[in-house]
């Protein structure tokens, strides 16, 4: 059975991930105003910066999970 301060990490883990997964649409959509069929180089360039930032949140996200496994 899990402790309470398990079930809370896990808690605040899984609002991490769904803060990380708005943040993902809502650059995309910053980014990317009507379908296209080639992006443009803002648009490329804004896609680039907003994947660096999810991919630091995914990362923060496996480092607090591997700790809660230690």
């Amino acid at each position: 059975m899990e402790s309470r301060e398990q079930i809370i990490q896990k808690e605040a883990q899984i609002q991490l991930l769904t803060k990380v997964f708005k943040q993902d649409q809502i650059c995309f959509k910053k980014c990317i105003k009507a379908a296209e069929k080639r992006l443009t180089e803002d648009q490329e360039k804004c896609l680039k910066i907003c994947n660096n930032k999810v991919q630091v949140a995914y990362d923060f996200l496996h480092k607090l999970n591997d700790k809660a496994l230690e």
